[in-house]
Order: structure tokens, then sequence, then C-alpha cells
């Protein structure tokens, strides 16, 4: 970490850019230490009632994404779940019934889902990339 590499880009067209980039090092995985099970395997992480498996932002994400809470999308099981985010996405706020939360945890993002009956739409706050964009989800079956 902190050397520096070449990188040849190939772009459309053929054409080709010549950069250098700085290696970094990844950030401890601490979602897959904490799924840990008995026997030294990992468990399956569990899916919500939207069946995305979310994780909580470390500090150094936060601090790239200049961010101050947020949830990121690491997997959507529920195919019957129709939505337009993406494993990546940055959950920022829940929107319902006129109230917006600012999402802090997994957990806390769970007991407002628990809260919602089947049918009801809920509007999220998503961060893809530089761009935020709102997303409902329509009549969830929960």
């Amino acid at each position: 970490p902190g050397t520096q590499a070449p990188l040849q880009v190939w772009r459309r067209g053929g054409n080709t850019r010549d950069l250098v980039v700085v290696v970094g090092e990844m950030a401890e995985d601490k979602l897959g230490a904490n799924r840990l099970a008995k026997g030294g395997k990992l468990s399956e992480p569990l899916a919500n009632r939207f069946g995305l498996v979310l994780g909580e932002l470390t500090s150094e994400q936060k601090r790239e994404l200049k961010v101050s809470s947020g949830l990121v999308v690491e997997e959507i099981r529920a195919a019957t779940v129709r939505t337009e985010l993406r494993t990546g996405d940055i959950l920022i706020a829940l929107i319902a019934k006129g109230a917006t939360t600012e999402l802090k945890s997994v957990e806390q993002f769970n007991k407002l889902l628990a809260q919602f009956d089947k049918g009801s739409n809920v509007t999220l706050l998503v961060r893809r990339g530089e761009m935020q964009t709102f997303i409902t989800i329509k009549g969830f079956n929960g």
C-alpha cells in the first residue's frame, strides 16, 4: 500500500490512456468477521422484509462518501420485490407517512420496516456514486 503502479485504460474507439494509481489497502471485512458461526464458518447474512442484505458503513466509508450515516446494499435476494435498488447503493434515509428518518443502523432500519403494513409505500433516499435519488418501493409484501 502507498506504492504507485502504472495502469493503461482502454477507451471506446480504441484510444488508450496511461495513468498512475496509488495502491491502497482494503479495510478489514468487519461484516464478514461478525458473521462467523460456530465452527469458524461464515453464517449466511439475514435479509430484511425487502429481501435486502444491508451493512453499516465504516468510519472510513462515511468520510470518503462525506455522509454522517447510511447503509450499504450488500445483496438483493427477493426477486418478488420490484425495486430500482442495486448492490452497492447507499441508503441515506427512509421517508414514509410524511416523516424522514436518517438511517443509522441495520437494526433501526428493520424496526422501521416492521411498523409498515403490507401494501405500504416506502421511499428511500439513495446515494449511487455521486448522485442522490429517491426510490419508492410500492406495496412491498413484508
